[in-house]
């Protein structure tokens, strides 16, 4: 039997159905069955709730359709995966549209978000609810995508959860997106609203970002994560530790960016035709600093051992298919998950995924830069760590020892 009977009319009814029972027309399906179809008492039809899976009914009555007879169930109910669309309402016959092809595709739910430049005022959301009862009738789905009332866009942001760290990064992708797109991202006068694309208030309340303590990795929790790792992680991990890498930076690095007889890692701008599975692919590092950055003897006869082993690459740690690795984030959270270091109680740990959120390729960074601030001056390490401010730098400075402090003190005030 095929999945679904295209050839029968499909009608939604909010209520239950059952074998053996009957249901009561409304008049406007009444008049779709009647007029619109030219249907009659006992003509066949398909029928849906988004509840109970799809059912054959007969249509009864006697001038026009008064009603249904539901006989036997031909589909169980399914359920649409976890889609949300989100998205700044049109005008009518645009969002119409819209509506009608994101329920086609599987969406589980519509959540329009109302920006500065949203073209319309009001949603009316019966209207997009009726189209999203059409669209389910005609492709043949058996769920209803709940339609959720319009919100502020950094409200909805509120809404999920997501802490002010993060609402920041999104306004910060939509801002370089709009920068793509060649618009003008930059905020609004406080006197004059007519200039950039968002207002001053927005601007600051979107952009806020509370400094949160620096995270670093211990040493111990280091050794396990290594000793379950493969050799290409391992040297990955233990290169992210050592240099102090953003993980593009390590992805990017051609073997010509080793200067193997000064010891140097090299960050350096990739001009197009730098790699061969892209010709037109460049790439800058983060505010476009270029650096030298020492390697550690240890490191260096690791890396040099791992040249011999692969003398054909482009890159130094690429993929099977010889690109860019930009899926190592992944990786690490595999890796942590076999080394036994989940916590087991934040968001990631307790998903579906099991992914750890301790598990991040910036806290080598982390690590690597407060390392370095024990041993030489802030100036050098803001070098090595290619930021465009000291006081990005100054965030790695840790704190003294309790009992470091306490000498200290006592050497400050001492007893007389």
């Amino acid at each position: 039997m095929p999945s679904h009977d295209f050839r029968k009319p499909r009608l939604f009814v909010d209520t239950v159905l059952e074998s053996g029972t009957a249901v009561a027309l409304e008049r406007d399906q009444s008049n779709y069955l009647g007029n619109v179809l030219r249907l009659k008492a006992g003509d066949s039809i398909l029928v849906f709730n988004g509840r109970d899976g799809e059912w054959l009914a007969s249509i009864t009555g006697r001038k026009r359709p008064d009603g249904l007879a539901i006989e036997s169930r031909t589909r169980p109910q399914d359920r649409l995966p976890e889609l949300a669309y989100i998205f700044a309402p049109l005008k009518h016959a645009r969002l119409d549209y819209m509506v009608q092809k994101a329920v086609e595709m599987g969406v589980s739910s519509l959540q329009p978000v109302l920006t500065r430049f949203t073209q319309v005022a009001r949603v009316n959301s019966e209207r997009m609810r009726a189209n999203v009862i059409e669209a389910a009738e005609q492709c043949g789905i058996l769920g209803i995508a709940d339609v959720a009332e319009p919100v502020a866009f950094d409200r909805f942001l509120e809404s999920q959860g997501n802490s002010k760290s993060t609402r920041a990064s999104r306004y910060g992708y939509i801002r370089c997106f709009l920068r793509f797109c060649g618009l003008n991202p930059s905020r609004s006068d406080d006197d004059d609203a007519t200039t950039g694309v968002i207002t001053g208030g927005a601007h600051r309340k979107l952009k806020f970002k509370p400094k949160l303590a620096v995270e670093t990795y211990n040493e111990m929790d280091l050794q396990k994560l290594y000793a379950a790792s493969a050799e290409r992680h391992l040297l990955i991990w233990r290169t992210f530790r050592m240099l102090g890498l953003r993980d593009e930076e390590l992805a990017y690095t051609l073997w010509s960016n080793i200067d193997w007889e000064n010891r140097l890692w090299l960050v350096r701008f990739k001009a197009p035709g730098s790699f061969p599975w892209n010709r037109g692919l460049e790439w800058k590092s983060k505010d476009s600093e270029e650096r030298d950055i020492p390697i550690p003897d240890v490191l260096y006869d690791e890396l040099l051992k791992w040249q011999k082993k692969n003398p054909k690459t482009h890159l130094v740690f690429p993929t099977l298919g010889g690109k860019a690795d930009i899926k190592l984030l992944k990786a690490l959270k595999s890796d942590w998950r076999k080394a036994g270091l989940n916590c087991g109680h934040c968001a990631g740990c307790l998903g579906p995924k099991n992914e750890c959120k301790r598990a991040k390729l910036k806290t080598f960074r982390a690590s690597y830069l407060t390392t370095m601030l024990r041993h030489v001056d802030l100036r050098s390490v803001q070098a090595l760590a290619g930021h465009s401010d000291v006081s990005t730098t100054q965030k790695y400075l840790a704190p003294a020892s309790r009992a470091v402090l306490q000498n200290a003190a006592n050497a400050a005030f001492r007893r007389r």
